[in-house]
């Protein structure tokens, strides 16, 4: 008696092995993708203060009324020539290049009016005993390094080395307005206002902050610099656009690997 005993054929059990692993494979790789990117997005989440016009004041330097003040500064020059000033304290750059620092997060806060960008930024990174005036294109011309040394060494410095540091940062604010209502003013061909109080044009953009009495200028750390460099002839993309696009590309993506390994 004959018996016939039949396998499977093995070419048909292999394509199966083989897109079962695929799958378990896309699966945890897709995993890890997400992962990855949620780790890096919090990372970007966490080192960029939150846009809060005009005083974002992240460590509580400020008193109510101090920061009333700052903010009516601001709120003055924004009524009459929409100039966007945005002030912002906090504790330290924990590390990265306070210039580049701040250039990041005036671009990421988009201040200043699209097609005039007459946005201006003042940090202050009260640990690193560092100031940062970053202007946008419209002021960058008259806002110079030696300009903001100068105003920074006239008003602002004084008042951080006697210990008033929320005296410094109206100073700042006062100063840097006063200025700029005087640009706008002079370019306009309209009358000097007295809004913001007496205040005199400086003429030198590095300064020293909150050092001791014995240090000299030269020594100092504090710096003011540029702002953030932009195309003239571009459109303005916001930084929170750009991460949008970002991640839906990354999206996209991953939907494409998904779908590829479950039809092959």
């Amino acid at each position: 008696m004959n018996r016939q005993v039949s396998f499977a054929k093995p070419e048909r059990i292999l394509p199966v092995a083989v897109k079962s692993f695929n799958r378990s494979f896309s699966m945890r790789f897709v995993t890890l993708l997400l992962l990855l990117f949620a780790i890096v997005g919090s990372g970007f989440a966490r080192n960029m203060p939150v846009r809060r016009v005009p005083l974002n004041d992240e460590i509580s330097l400020l008193d109510a009324q101090t920061a009333q003040e700052v903010k009516r500064f601001s709120q003055l020059l924004y009524r009459d020539h929409k100039s966007e000033l945005a002030v912002l304290i906090i504790r330290s750059t924990e590390g990265k290049n306070a210039g580049a620092y701040a250039e990041s997060i005036f671009n990421h806060w988009g201040l200043g009016q699209k097609g005039t960008d007459n946005g201006m930024l003042i940090m202050f990174a009260i640990d690193d005993r560092r100031v940062e005036i970053k202007p946008g294109i419209r002021y960058r011309e008259h806002f110079t390094e030696s300009f903001c040394t100068g105003l920074l060494t006239r008003y602002v410095v004084p008042e951080m080395r006697a210990g008033r540091p929320g005296n410094g940062v109206v100073a700042a604010a006062r100063e840097v307005a006063a200025e700029i209502r005087r640009f706008e003013e002079s370019a306009n061909g309209s009358r000097p206002s007295n809004n913001l109080g007496n205040s005199q044009p400086v003429g030198e953009k590095k300064s020293p902050l909150a050092s001791s009495a014995g240090s000299s200028n030269k020594k100092s750390t504090a710096s003011v610099t540029r702002s953030a460099t932009k195309s003239a002839g571009l459109p303005r993309i916001k930084a929170d656009t750009v991460r949008l696009i970002i991640f839906l590309i990354i999206f996209l993506a991953t939907a494409a690997g998904i779908y590829y390994f479950y039809h092959i």
